[in-house]
């Protein structure tokens, strides 16, 4: 079943990359980069590239210390043209337990505007401080959006790894003021299941839900092949 058109939740939803993807925790120094390719851009339990496929890349720089600094672009999204990402951040260990705290700069260079939303993208639409956590084969985040123009969120993850197999779960409640002014709140949040049977390839399968009805209502299937490179 097709996407109904982007809801404001939504278009805060899609706004930002997958940044939890290239949080080192614990990644050896030096400078790494890698190549993939997806048959869509799939974000947070959304197809954010209106099923198109996807070419993105990485460029990061992981230092002795565990601060690292790095640059994500993506060549579609919907509405937006492409994507580049400029992020850095400290990652560490306490114990048993890692983390990782970061910021990201969402960048649209040639996004006009999203169809049938007020709301139009430009090239500093939105910043996110994510803070991390991780234990054994558990991990947290938070994503805190730090931009001015788009509604206060934080967006949660919570997941699970068990040799090639992953479950993440994300979800967040966005208040907004009606015309009323008073204060109410759009819930979503997706599940998303995850099988690498080589360290290259990865098979992903999520599902969607929010209070307007504005998510797939069939199961998403991503499928994307990474290149790795050591520089």
């Amino acid at each position: 079943m097709h996407t109904k058109k982007l809801s404001r939740l939504m278009l805060a939803a899609s706004l930002a990359a997958p940044a939890m993807v290239f949080m080192p925790m614990g990644a050896e120094a030096g400078t790494t980069a890698n190549i993939s390719v997806a048959n869509m851009y799939l974000w947070r339990g959304l197809d954010v590239s209106a099923s198109d496929a996807q070419v993105s890349g990485t460029l990061q720089y992981n230092a002795d210390s565990g601060f690292y600094v790095g640059g994500w672009a993506s060549s579609t999204w919907a509405g937006a043209g492409y994507e580049l990402d400029l992020y850095g951040g400290y990652a560490g260990t306490a114990g048993d337990f890692k983390y990782d705290i970061s910021y990201w700069e969402y960048l649209y260079p040639e996004a006009g505007f999203v169809p049938d939303d007020d709301v139009g993208l430009g090239d500093t639409d939105a910043s996110d401080l994510v803070l991390s956590i991780g234990y054994d084969m558990f991990t947290a985040a938070a994503y805190i959006n730090m931009d001015s123009d788009i509604d206060d969120d934080i967006y949660y993850t919570l997941g699970a790894s068990m040799g090639k197999f992953g479950v993440t779960f994300g979800f967040w409640t966005r208040d907004d003021g009606d015309d009323a002014g008073e204060t109410t709140g759009d819930e979503y949040s997706h599940i998303t299941l995850s099988y690498n049977p080589i360290e290259t390839l990865t098979f992903k399968a999520s599902m969607a839900s929010s209070d307007d009805g504005s998510t797939e209502e069939d199961p998403l299937v991503q499928v994307s092949y990474t290149w790795g490179f050591d520089l």
